[in-house]
């Protein structure tokens, strides 16, 4: 159940740089278009619920009070405040459109540039997005490649910005159901950029077996952290009563336990902990609970 956008906003408003104090301490525009998905994990997915801002949820339960103040002085429109659901900032869609256009441009020259795929579908892929543009004859391949990636770029956030503008009341209202590249007549070679990338990078035999290893590393690490949950939960979530095993792994958690009341904040202290590492310090942590390593 984990999801890096309410633990984005986590560690945004709680964690880093102040913890307990308001975090980073951003101002509530920031935060407000930072969060793409305006709705909590509490209630979530939402029955029937077909708005855009809906597809995940941007924030845990933990943080709602925290959501609610950032809404409600950016004048966010509730959809429905039992649920914990908003409506986005507009910036937000900016967000979303810069994500969608930079991870499916550049995934494609790079799937290119590593040998995952093959020059004519590239070029077929970015040539139509990249209008207007003229190349020299003796250009090779990667320069091409990457002329047209740079194009493509350009003429995407030129269609999101126009959209933007087209449909600003919209917008402003919340009443906007869309991402914006869809709204644009790139939508399908966006779709396309992404699919190609998938089946090309994504299910690669050496990025499946890194994500492999990513899940058994991720996993074990939590795997030692489950018993010191449920040894806290039964000396009524005080640390300074755990005994072993517990109570060393309860040293590494950086922030501890103090203040958790419940098995789910207890969680939320470990998931802090993991999100919180670099893969080669999760490798190396991992190889050392486990005794491979010393």
């Amino acid at each position: 159940h984990f999801e890096g956008n309410a633990q984005g906003f986590r560690l945004l408003t709680q964690i880093e740089n102040n913890p307990g104090k308001g975090g980073l301490q951003l101002t509530y525009a920031v935060l407000g278009t930072f969060t793409k998905y305006p709705c909590s994990s509490l209630v979530h997915p939402i029955p029937n619920d077909t708005y855009v801002g809906s597809k995940k949820f941007g924030y845990f339960a933990s943080e709602q009070k925290y959501f609610e103040t950032i809404a409600n002085a950016l004048g966010l429109a509730v959809r429905n405040r039992e649920l914990g659901s908003w409506t986005r900032h507009p910036l937000a869609f900016l967000v979303e459109a810069a994500d969608d256009i930079c991870y499916a441009i550049i995934d494609i020259e790079d799937g290119f540039n590593l040998g995952y795929i093959e020059y004519s579908a590239a070029r077929d892929l970015l040539a139509p997005i990249a209008t207007g543009i003229s190349l020299p004859s003796d250009i090779d391949r990667k320069n091409e490649i990457a002329k047209l990636r740079a194009v493509a770029i350009g003429t995407l956030i030129q269609a999101a910005a126009t959209e933007f503008l087209n449909n600003e009341s919209g917008l402003l209202d919340g009443s906007y159901n869309s991402e914006l590249i869809a709204g644009t007549k790139f939508r399908d070679s966006i779709s396309g950029a992404k699919a190609l990338a998938k089946e090309k990078i994504y299910w690669s035999e050496r990025k499946t077996k890194i994500e492999i290893a990513g899940s058994k590393i991720i996993g074990g690490i939590l795997d030692f952290f489950e018993d010191v949950v449920i040894d806290l939960s039964d000396v009524s979530w005080d640390e300074t009563k755990l005994k072993g095993r517990s109570q060393k792994l309860a040293r590494l958690v950086s922030r501890g336990f103090k203040g958790v009341k419940s098995r789910q904040e207890a969680w939320l202290r470990v998931t802090d902990l993991v999100s919180g590492m670099t893969d080669r310090y999760a490798l190396d942590l991992y190889r050392t609970l486990n005794g491979i390593t010393i």
